[in-house]
């Protein structure tokens, strides 16, 4: 018969041997981490036509017994040289990067596909080869009894980034430029009006550099004095504080 202080020790050896939870944020190509999505894209470039497909999801670390009325997303692109790709600028193709909450199985979004999305876009206070896109997703009349669960992923809200201006007179250039995209942070909102946020979530979630995917390899992406993925798009108090100031 074992011991108590023998049973007591194989329980905290266990314990420290049990894979950490999921808790934090994951960004993939194609599909959510648990769709299988990848974390790198690549293209030749070569047509205007298809699309690419980002999916930004989340967990939580606790449970929450309530349905949020609203969420902020945080996601920078960065690419290499000393200038923002024109291909990845929304004043080159704006109407190429189109953001959604109607995702499919299995990387539906927490949302249901019923929020009131707003985009803001502008080039990053940390330097002028990266932006920032904040996605606002508001539910207005969310369901009265509704609750999220730690540990599940959920999806927030996809990208997506069809092919157009790529070749031809009125091409973008630089889609073969490699870049680096980062879901940076999530604010979890109780109120409609979103103030104060009830949970900020901005590590990643899912392993290492889950947050965090590249384009065309991401070779080669430095902001400032931070070099690769995602270090280049790290956020910072400083830059944060920055972001704000756009919208007193």
């Amino acid at each position: 018969m074992r011991t108590p202080l023998l049973a007591c020790s194989i329980l905290l050896l266990a314990a420290a041997n049990t894979p950490s939870r999921a808790s934090g944020l994951a960004l993939r190509w194609d599909a959510c981490v648990r769709g299988d999505g990848v974390a790198n894209a690549s293209f030749a470039c070569d047509m205007n036509t298809g699309s690419s497909s980002l999916f930004a999801s989340f967990a939580i670390p606790y449970d929450l017994s309530y349905l949020p009325h609203g969420y902020e997303s945080v996601i920078d692109v960065a690419t290499a040289g000393t200038e923002l790709s024109p291909w990845w600028s929304m004043a080159c193709r704006g109407t190429s990067m189109t953001f959604t909450d109607r995702l499919p199985s299995p990387c539906g979004a927490i949302t249901g596909g019923e929020a009131i999305l707003s985009v803001a876009w502008f080039i990053s206070p940390r330097g002028p080869n990266a932006a920032r896109f904040v996605v606002s997703s508001t539910l207005v009349n969310p369901p009265r009894f509704g609750f999220v669960i730690h540990e599940i992923e959920y999806g927030i809200v996809g990208l997506v980034v069809d092919h157009a201006k790529t070749v031809g007179p009125d091409a973008c250039g630089g889609c073969l430029t490699p870049a680096c995209i980062v879901f940076n942070s999530l604010k979890i909102f109780s109120s409609v009006q979103g103030v104060p946020p009830d949970l900020t979530l901005n590590t990643a979630g899912f392993g290492a550099g889950s947050n965090a995917v590249t384009w065309q390899g991401g070779a080669g992406v430095q902001v400032g004095p931070a070099i690769g993925c995602p270090a280049a798009t790290a956020a910072r108090r400083s830059a944060w504080g920055q972001v704000k100031a756009l919208y007193r």
